[in-house]
Protein backbone atom coordinates (compact mmCIF):
# COMPACT_ATOMS: atom_id res chain seq x y z
CA UNK A 1 0.00 0.00 0.00
CA UNK A 2 0.99 3.24 -0.98
CA UNK A 3 -0.05 6.77 0.77
CA UNK A 4 0.77 10.20 -0.42
CA UNK A 5 -0.48 13.81 -0.13
CA UNK A 6 0.31 15.92 -3.11
CA UNK A 7 0.54 19.96 -3.08
CA UNK A 8 -0.06 22.02 -5.96
CA UNK A 9 3.18 23.74 -5.17
CA UNK A 10 6.59 22.31 -4.74
CA UNK A 11 7.69 24.86 -2.31
CA UNK A 12 4.36 23.84 0.10
CA UNK A 13 4.43 28.02 0.56
CA UNK A 14 1.12 29.71 0.11
CA UNK A 15 -0.23 33.24 1.10
CA UNK A 16 -3.78 33.94 3.32
CA UNK A 17 -6.60 33.90 1.22
CA UNK A 18 -5.06 31.64 -1.40
CA UNK A 19 -6.51 28.64 -2.30
CA UNK A 20 -4.81 25.21 -1.53
CA UNK A 21 -5.50 22.20 -4.07
CA UNK A 22 -4.47 18.67 -3.62
CA UNK A 23 -4.60 15.00 -3.69
CA UNK A 24 -4.63 12.70 -1.52
CA UNK A 25 -3.73 8.98 -3.88
CA UNK A 26 -3.70 5.72 -1.98
CA UNK A 27 -3.12 2.53 -3.77
CA UNK A 28 -3.98 -1.00 -2.54
CA UNK A 29 -2.62 -4.43 -3.42
CA UNK A 30 -6.30 -5.77 -2.93
CA UNK A 31 -9.82 -4.24 -2.34
CA UNK A 32 -10.08 -3.49 1.24
CA UNK A 33 -12.84 -2.46 3.07
CA UNK A 34 -13.17 1.38 5.22
CA UNK A 35 -15.61 3.13 6.79
CA UNK A 36 -13.98 7.07 5.39
CA UNK A 37 -11.37 8.27 4.12
CA UNK A 38 -10.87 12.28 5.18
CA UNK A 39 -8.59 15.05 5.59
CA UNK A 40 -8.27 17.65 7.94
CA UNK A 41 -6.67 21.18 7.47
CA UNK A 42 -5.28 22.65 10.53
CA UNK A 43 -3.43 25.91 11.30
CA UNK A 44 -1.92 26.44 15.32
CA UNK A 45 0.40 28.30 17.19
CA UNK A 46 1.67 26.59 20.12
CA UNK A 47 4.54 27.52 23.17
CA UNK A 48 6.12 25.73 25.80
CA UNK A 49 9.54 26.51 28.27
CA UNK A 50 10.24 24.75 31.23
CA UNK A 51 11.41 26.62 34.84
CA UNK A 52 13.25 25.11 37.56
CA UNK A 53 12.49 26.31 41.21
CA UNK A 54 14.44 25.08 43.96
CA UNK A 55 13.01 25.12 47.60
CA UNK A 56 13.88 22.93 50.75
CA UNK A 57 16.50 20.81 49.42
CA UNK A 58 14.12 19.96 46.34
CA UNK A 59 13.68 21.15 42.55
CA UNK A 60 10.17 21.49 41.03
CA UNK A 61 9.84 22.18 36.91
CA UNK A 62 6.96 23.78 35.72
CA UNK A 63 5.98 23.76 32.81
CA UNK A 64 4.46 27.10 30.96
CA UNK A 65 2.27 26.94 27.40
CA UNK A 66 -0.02 27.97 25.23
CA UNK A 67 -2.26 26.74 22.33
CA UNK A 68 -4.41 29.26 19.87
CA UNK A 69 -6.05 27.91 16.24
CA UNK A 70 -6.55 29.81 13.65
CA UNK A 71 -8.69 26.85 11.67
CA UNK A 72 -9.45 23.47 11.75
CA UNK A 73 -11.48 21.83 8.89
CA UNK A 74 -12.47 18.43 7.65
CA UNK A 75 -13.38 16.76 4.57
CA UNK A 76 -14.56 13.44 4.26
CA UNK A 77 -13.20 12.20 0.79
CA UNK A 78 -15.37 9.31 0.80
CA UNK A 79 -17.53 7.63 2.97
CA UNK A 80 -18.94 8.82 6.32
CA UNK A 81 -16.57 9.23 9.62
CA UNK A 82 -18.17 6.51 11.69
CA UNK A 83 -20.20 4.84 9.21
CA UNK A 84 -21.01 1.87 7.44
CA UNK A 85 -18.55 -0.14 5.97
CA UNK A 86 -17.64 0.30 2.08
CA UNK A 87 -15.60 -1.41 0.31
CA UNK A 88 -12.62 0.50 -1.60
CA UNK A 89 -11.35 -1.07 -5.40
CA UNK A 90 -7.58 -2.40 -5.39
CA UNK A 91 -5.06 -0.56 -7.71
CA UNK A 92 -4.62 3.68 -7.50
CA UNK A 93 -7.66 5.54 -5.57
CA UNK A 94 -7.25 9.34 -6.47
CA UNK A 95 -8.99 12.17 -4.02
CA UNK A 96 -8.72 16.19 -5.46
CA UNK A 97 -9.12 18.42 -2.48
CA UNK A 98 -9.27 21.86 -1.96
CA UNK A 99 -9.02 24.60 0.96
CA UNK A 100 -9.09 28.13 1.10
CA UNK A 101 -6.90 30.10 3.47
CA UNK A 102 -8.57 32.36 5.74
CA UNK A 103 -7.26 36.05 5.35
CA UNK A 104 -5.75 37.08 8.85
CA UNK A 105 -2.79 34.40 9.37
CA UNK A 106 0.78 34.90 10.99
CA UNK A 107 3.75 33.40 9.26
CA UNK A 108 4.66 29.72 9.51
CA UNK A 109 7.79 29.78 12.37
CA UNK A 110 9.36 27.66 14.46
CA UNK A 111 11.61 29.23 17.38
CA UNK A 112 13.04 27.57 20.61
CA UNK A 113 9.85 27.81 22.67
CA UNK A 114 7.82 27.51 20.07
CA UNK A 115 6.07 28.07 16.78
CA UNK A 116 3.12 28.29 14.08
CA UNK A 117 2.39 25.52 12.04
CA UNK A 118 -0.54 24.27 9.20
CA UNK A 119 -0.56 21.10 8.21
CA UNK A 120 -2.90 18.42 6.09
CA UNK A 121 -3.80 15.43 7.44
CA UNK A 122 -5.34 12.51 5.91
CA UNK A 123 -6.29 9.66 7.48
CA UNK A 124 -8.01 5.80 6.02
CA UNK A 125 -10.55 4.89 9.40
CA UNK A 126 -11.30 1.32 9.38
CA UNK A 127 -12.08 -1.73 11.64
CA UNK A 128 -9.05 -3.53 13.01
CA UNK A 129 -5.88 -2.09 12.82
CA UNK A 130 -5.55 -0.56 9.28
CA UNK A 131 -6.17 2.62 10.36
CA UNK A 132 -4.02 4.75 8.56
CA UNK A 133 -3.00 8.52 9.10
CA UNK A 134 -0.52 10.41 6.92
CA UNK A 135 0.51 14.20 7.83
CA UNK A 136 1.82 16.82 5.44
CA UNK A 137 3.05 20.48 6.49
CA UNK A 138 2.40 23.22 4.50
CA UNK A 139 3.60 26.93 4.97
CA UNK A 140 1.95 30.17 4.92
CA UNK A 141 4.27 33.32 3.98
CA UNK A 142 2.28 36.61 5.29
CA UNK A 143 2.57 39.93 3.58
CA UNK A 144 3.71 42.34 5.65
CA UNK A 145 4.27 46.09 3.20
CA UNK A 146 6.22 48.61 4.57
CA UNK A 147 3.93 50.77 2.92
CA UNK A 148 1.72 50.41 5.69
CA UNK A 149 4.30 51.83 7.89
CA UNK A 150 5.21 55.19 6.82
CA UNK A 151 7.40 56.46 9.76
CA UNK A 152 9.78 53.33 8.87
CA UNK A 153 10.57 55.13 5.79
CA UNK A 154 12.69 58.17 7.49
CA UNK A 155 15.50 58.58 9.57
CA UNK A 156 15.71 57.51 13.24
CA UNK A 157 18.02 58.46 15.85
CA UNK A 158 18.16 57.72 19.95
CA UNK A 159 20.61 59.53 22.18
CA UNK A 160 21.54 57.74 25.79
CA UNK A 161 23.48 59.84 28.48
CA UNK A 162 25.59 58.54 31.78
CA UNK A 163 27.09 59.47 34.41
CA UNK A 164 29.98 57.52 36.26
CA UNK A 165 30.35 58.18 39.84
CA UNK A 166 34.34 57.88 40.86
CA UNK A 167 34.48 58.06 44.86
CA UNK A 168 32.52 61.14 45.81
CA UNK A 169 32.64 62.88 42.99
CA UNK A 170 30.32 62.27 39.60
CA UNK A 171 32.24 62.93 36.45
CA UNK A 172 30.84 64.72 32.97
CA UNK A 173 29.11 62.70 30.96
CA UNK A 174 29.16 59.78 28.07
CA UNK A 175 26.44 60.40 25.84
CA UNK A 176 26.05 57.65 22.91
CA UNK A 177 23.83 58.48 19.39
CA UNK A 178 22.88 55.90 17.18
CA UNK A 179 21.29 56.99 13.55
CA UNK A 180 19.61 54.94 11.09
CA UNK A 181 18.63 56.66 7.78
CA UNK A 182 15.48 53.95 8.04
CA UNK A 183 13.82 51.37 10.24
CA UNK A 184 12.09 49.33 7.25
CA UNK A 185 14.16 47.33 4.74
CA UNK A 186 13.55 43.95 2.92
CA UNK A 187 15.70 40.23 3.55
CA UNK A 188 19.07 41.38 1.97
CA UNK A 189 19.16 44.77 2.32
CA UNK A 190 21.68 46.27 4.64
CA UNK A 191 21.36 49.01 7.54
CA UNK A 192 23.97 51.73 7.34
CA UNK A 193 23.99 53.26 10.64
CA UNK A 194 26.05 56.01 12.31
CA UNK A 195 26.82 55.68 15.91
CA UNK A 196 28.43 58.72 17.71
CA UNK A 197 30.43 58.94 20.99
CA UNK A 198 30.83 61.89 22.85
CA UNK A 199 32.91 61.26 26.04
CA UNK A 200 33.26 64.07 28.48
CA UNK A 201 34.02 61.94 31.25
CA UNK A 202 36.72 60.43 33.36
CA UNK A 203 36.03 56.77 32.14
CA UNK A 204 37.73 55.65 28.69
CA UNK A 205 35.50 54.16 26.22
CA UNK A 206 37.06 50.72 25.12
CA UNK A 207 35.13 49.75 22.11
CA UNK A 208 31.95 50.27 20.41
CA UNK A 209 29.53 47.25 19.04
CA UNK A 210 26.73 47.43 17.05
CA UNK A 211 24.25 44.31 16.91
CA UNK A 212 21.37 43.57 14.61
CA UNK A 213 19.78 41.79 17.07
CA UNK A 214 16.26 39.44 16.72
CA UNK A 215 14.29 39.34 19.63
CA UNK A 216 11.64 36.30 20.37
CA UNK A 217 9.18 36.86 23.14
CA UNK A 218 7.09 33.99 23.79
CA UNK A 219 3.37 34.15 26.25
CA UNK A 220 1.91 31.26 28.12
CA UNK A 221 -1.38 31.12 29.47
CA UNK A 222 -1.40 27.97 31.66
CA UNK A 223 -0.28 27.57 34.51
CA UNK A 224 -0.41 31.30 34.26
CA UNK A 225 0.16 34.45 32.37
CA UNK A 226 4.22 34.51 31.60
CA UNK A 227 6.62 35.37 29.10
CA UNK A 228 9.79 34.14 27.44
CA UNK A 229 12.28 36.14 25.69
CA UNK A 230 14.87 34.88 23.53
CA UNK A 231 17.62 36.67 21.65
CA UNK A 232 19.18 36.02 18.66
CA UNK A 233 22.23 37.86 16.85
CA UNK A 234 21.83 38.33 13.18
CA UNK A 235 24.37 40.76 12.46
CA UNK A 236 27.52 42.47 13.99
CA UNK A 237 30.38 45.02 13.94
CA UNK A 238 32.67 46.11 16.44
CA UNK A 239 35.31 48.73 16.36
CA UNK A 240 37.94 48.14 18.66
CA UNK A 241 39.53 51.84 18.35
CA UNK A 242 37.84 53.43 21.69
CA UNK A 243 36.89 56.75 23.07
CA UNK A 244 39.71 58.07 25.86
CA UNK A 245 38.19 60.78 27.85
CA UNK A 246 37.41 64.13 26.93
CA UNK A 247 37.56 62.98 23.30
CA UNK A 248 34.75 62.58 20.69
CA UNK A 249 34.84 60.02 17.69
CA UNK A 250 32.00 58.96 14.88
CA UNK A 251 31.72 55.85 13.69
CA UNK A 252 29.98 54.16 10.69
CA UNK A 253 29.25 50.79 9.23
CA UNK A 254 26.44 48.19 8.06
CA UNK A 255 24.53 45.74 8.82
CA UNK A 256 23.37 42.68 6.49
CA UNK A 257 20.18 41.65 6.55
CA UNK A 258 20.20 37.46 5.18
CA UNK A 259 18.17 36.44 2.68
CA UNK A 260 15.38 34.66 4.56
CA UNK A 261 11.48 34.80 4.67
CA UNK A 262 9.92 37.83 6.47
CA UNK A 263 8.74 36.34 10.17
CA UNK A 264 5.63 38.02 10.09
CA UNK A 265 3.45 37.27 13.14
CA UNK A 266 0.76 40.33 13.85
CA UNK A 267 -1.60 38.14 13.53
CA UNK A 268 -0.47 35.74 16.04
CA UNK A 269 -1.04 36.29 20.10
CA UNK A 270 1.63 34.04 21.58
CA UNK A 271 4.70 34.94 19.84
CA UNK A 272 6.75 37.63 18.90
CA UNK A 273 9.49 38.17 16.65
CA UNK A 274 11.12 41.95 16.56
CA UNK A 275 14.66 43.25 15.02
CA UNK A 276 16.53 46.05 16.66
CA UNK A 277 19.71 47.74 15.82
CA UNK A 278 21.92 47.40 19.47
CA UNK A 279 25.19 49.80 20.07
CA UNK A 280 27.41 49.13 23.20
CA UNK A 281 29.97 51.71 24.35
CA UNK A 282 32.10 49.06 26.22
CA UNK A 283 33.86 50.49 29.29
CA UNK A 284 35.97 49.14 32.33
CA UNK A 285 34.71 46.01 34.38
CA UNK A 286 33.89 48.63 37.40
CA UNK A 287 31.13 50.39 35.13
CA UNK A 288 28.17 49.86 33.22
CA UNK A 289 28.10 49.86 29.69
CA UNK A 290 26.36 52.40 27.87
CA UNK A 291 23.86 50.98 25.27
CA UNK A 292 20.98 52.33 22.92
CA UNK A 293 18.33 50.73 21.00
CA UNK A 294 16.33 51.29 17.87
CA UNK A 295 13.95 48.87 16.84
CA UNK A 296 13.93 47.59 13.10
CA UNK A 297 11.12 46.39 10.49
CA UNK A 298 11.66 44.17 8.42
CA UNK A 299 8.91 43.19 5.32
CA UNK A 300 8.92 41.59 2.43
CA UNK A 301 6.36 44.42 0.26
CA UNK A 302 9.28 47.10 -0.54
CA UNK A 303 8.20 51.00 -0.18
CA UNK A 304 6.53 52.46 -3.56
CA UNK A 305 9.89 55.12 -3.97
CA UNK A 306 13.06 54.21 -3.26
CA UNK A 307 14.32 55.27 0.48
CA UNK A 308 17.36 57.28 0.74
CA UNK A 309 19.99 55.39 3.00
CA UNK A 310 21.74 58.78 3.49
CA UNK A 311 22.52 60.01 6.91
CA UNK A 312 22.24 63.26 8.13
CA UNK A 313 23.77 64.27 11.01
CA UNK A 314 23.88 67.58 13.09
CA UNK A 315 27.12 66.24 15.63
CA UNK A 316 30.52 67.25 14.25
CA UNK A 317 33.27 64.67 15.29
CA UNK A 318 36.70 64.70 16.19
CA UNK A 319 37.12 61.53 14.06
CA UNK A 320 35.84 58.86 12.52
CA UNK A 321 35.95 55.14 11.66
CA UNK A 322 34.23 52.55 9.44
CA UNK A 323 33.55 49.29 9.46
CA UNK A 324 31.71 46.11 8.54
CA UNK A 325 31.32 42.31 8.92
CA UNK A 326 28.95 39.68 7.14
CA UNK A 327 25.81 38.56 8.82
CA UNK A 328 25.78 35.42 11.66
CA UNK A 329 22.93 33.66 10.73
CA UNK A 330 22.22 32.12 14.31
CA UNK A 331 19.78 28.95 14.67
CA UNK A 332 18.46 27.43 17.60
Amino acid sequence: MSFIIELDRKNKTYQPGDKITCKVEITFEAPVKVRCIAVRFHGFAATEWTKVKSGRGKKRIKTYAAYEEYFRTYNDLTGERGGPELELPAGRNVYPVEFTLPLCLPSSFQGLHGGVHYTIKAKIEADGDFCKSLKEEFHIESPLDLNLYPMTKEQQKIEEIKYFCCWCCRSGPLTLVTTVPRTGYLPGEKVNFLVECDNVSRIDVLSIKVFLREIQTYRSTSPRINTKVHEELVAEVEFDEGVKSNDTKTYKGELAIPHEKVKNLKNCTLIDVDYEVYAIAEVNKLHMDLENKLPITLGNIAFATTPSDVIVSGHKPKSTKSGSIPFIDSTD
